[in-house]
């Protein structure tokens, strides 16, 4: 008698289980990257809105807008530009209200005020943004120069 061959097709039990593995292993890998480049670009963002709302205080502290110095309030979650040389003291009329991405924090948070015709900062900050292991740094010295 002879043996018939049986024809077998399909996946064996390990083979499925390796590829559902790699599948696995390359979706974390995937979130990972992702997750990482989210919170770069979140920091990234911030610094360039911050950036450009001290910038534009101190624009409008040298043109003398309305009379007065300007200020920029900073907050985790917002930046304020105001109007005075004090943000409890200011007039909210002018406020210019700049969201920030939640997952950043900014330290320290406070007021930096812009002195009239120079636009000069009252004094020299640095600002810190983090969020998770990331973080970047903008540094203004005396004379208003932003550094990044």
């Amino acid at each position: 008698m002879e043996e018939q061959k049986k024809n077998k097709s399909g996946f064996s039990l390990i083979e499925a289980v390796v590829v559902l593995f790699l599948f696995g292993f390359i979706g974390v890998m995937t979130l990972e990257s992702y997750t990482a480049f989210r919170t770069n670009n979140n920091i990234y963002l911030a610094r360039f809105e911050i950036i450009s709302t001290l910038r534009r205080a101190a624009t409008k502290s040298m043109a003398v807008s309305e009379d007065s110095a300007w200020g920029v309030n900073l907050a985790n979650d917002r930046l304020i530009i105001f109007k005075g040389s004090n943000f409890n003291l200011r007039d909210i009329n002018f406020d210019e209200v700049h969201p920030l991405p939640s997952q950043i924090t900014i330290s320290p948070g406070g007021d930096i005020i812009f002195n009239k015709f120079t636009g000069q900062p009252s004094s020299p900050v640095s600002i810190t943004l983090s969020s998770n292991n990331s973080h970047a740094e903008i540094q203004i010295n005396q004379k208003g120069f932003i550094a990044y």
